[in-house]
């Protein structure tokens, strides 16, 4: 095997970085404003609100998550996220929104290795550029133009000797190659899920939260070639999916009037609005409920004056939930909203790890995008949240909340104290209380006859 250990002497193209390099603009080796005709676009993310803008309606500038840079003013805007937080960077290029419908052009293939869920983990900068270097060699596929260090994983990107508009260059071809790299590197933890077109990843030059660390270039040679000679490089190591098992069915013998008979036609998927009176249980946690049961949860930190130690994880995942179900949160402000209620809930860092939330984290990210679960009940189909919308009781249990915490609470009750409350509303509203013992006793049955024939009698004074 051919030994690529000095890359600087033996790689076919030497690492290009300059010494006076600054990994804040390396955008600009993808991002060119030559096409003076079309209003381009970079857009950027970030987890925290960090972009300003002016609000038409009221004049005044508030803070956004997201934001996008025309190329004529990016080297501005790239001064100004250096040495910032967790931003994000558009690979490819787009009008005003990050829609692959809003696609102008792309600029490279890309491929998002986590090497920390692999056996490299522990690997060095030098050491990884050297591993894919001689990858590629043994492979005969073309070598990344730049390599990054995410400050956790690493990015490889291959740029385009030209720029190509999805018209020139079609998503279909695009996609293929993305997944055919996804697969090349699937041993250094590439990401299938970071394939698209419109995919955001990490600016060099800025910080990762997670590790402190700075995300940088780590290599770079400017040796391009056409998005085409990729597509053709890569292309041929592309597996495509296995098409899905059909179950076989056994011939069936049947008679004449049987083979004459026609099958129902099988009636077709409506998603359309139904009579909220028929809807599942589940429905009914709207906003409304979860506001409330956010409230509550925040009231029973309060009546245990704060000494919630052994429980913390659980009040911080369902008060994230019943934040986001009631709106009061979405995916863009989900890890800061969940750093500020660990450390209400006096959580220390080493305490608890941001990842244990992730599944709760893609449930909100789905609620935001509209996603929703189809429910099927009495043959109607129903629309319900991806968040979880659980039972009094299962928060009961969860939280181990004693009949007197709940006097003092609105929703997270048990049936008796609902069934209390209602006999006590019934008494304030002037009502006479209801006769249990009468229903407890059940006096028709001794006298041999229905319940309903046992009121009528005793309403004409019959018994």
């Amino acid at each position: 095997m051919t030994s690529h250990f000095n890359y600087s002497i033996y790689s076919k193209n030497a690492n290009q970085l300059s010494k006076n390099f600054e990994n804040i603009f390396e955008p600009f080796f993808y991002h060119d404003n030559a096409d003076k005709k079309k209003r381009a676009y970079i857009h950027f993310f970030s987890k925290n609100k960090i972009f300003t803008y002016l609000d038409k309606k009221t004049n005044e500038e508030k803070k956004a998550s997201t934001s996008n840079s025309s190329l004529s003013k990016l080297k501005e805007t790239l001064t100004d996220l250096k040495d910032v937080v967790d931003v994000y960077a558009t690979v490819n290029q787009f009008t005003f929104t990050r829609k692959l419908e809003n696609l102008i052009y792309t600029t490279m293939f890309y491929s998002d290795l986590d090497i920390y869920h692999t056996e490299f983990k522990d690997i060095s900068k030098e050491e990884f550029i050297e591993k894919v270097l001689n990858y590629c060699f043994e492979n005969k596929i073309p070598e990344p133009n730049i390599m990054i260090y995410s400050g956790n994983g690493f990015y490889l990107k291959w740029l385009f000797s030209e720029k190509c508009n999805k018209y020139e260059f079609t998503l279909d071809k695009y996609k293929i190659a993305q997944k055919s790299i996804n697969q090349l590197f699937s041993f250094l933890g590439a990401d299938s899920k970071a394939l698209d077109a419109s995919r955001v990843l990490r600016l060099p030059g800025s910080i990762n939260s997670k590790t402190g660390r700075k995300c940088e270039v780590i290599y770079f040679n400017d040796e391009r070639k056409s998005a085409y000679d990729l597509f053709e490089s890569f292309s041929q190591f592309y597996t495509p999916e296995p098409a899905k098992p059909t179950k076989s069915r056994s011939k069936k013998v049947v008679d004449d009037e049987t083979e004459k008979q026609e099958k129902p036609a099988k009636q077709k998927l409506l998603l359309v609005k139904r009579d909220s009176s028929k809807a599942p249980k589940k429905t009914l946690s709207g906003p409304i409920l979860a506001k409330a049961r956010y409230d509550d949860l925040k009231k029973l930190i309060e009546l245990r004056n704060g000494n919630v130690e052994n429980s913390r994880m659980s009040f911080l995942f369902w008060l994230l939930n019943f934040k986001a179900l009631c709106g009061s949160t979405n995916f863009v402000d989900f890890e800061s909203d969940a750093y500020e209620i660990a450390e209400k809930l006096n959580f220390k860092k080493h305490e608890w790890s941001f990842e244990e939330l992730s599944t709760l984290e893609n449930k909100v990210k789905k609620h935001n995008d509209g996603y929703k679960k189809i429910v099927k009940q009495n043959d109607e189909y129903f629309k319900l949240s991806n968040l979880y919308t659980p039972k009094n009781q299962t928060l009961i249990d969860i939280f181990q909340i004693t009949d007197e915490e709940q006097k003092k609470l609105k929703t997270i009750i048990s049936a008796s104290e609902k069934n209390s409350r209602r006999a006590k509303k019934r008494l304030d509203a002037g009502m006479k209380p209801q006769n249990e013992s009468e229903a407890k006793k059940q006096p028709w049955k001794e006298l041999g006859i229905g319940k309903t024939k046992y009121y009528e009698l005793k309403k004409r004074g019959e018994l």
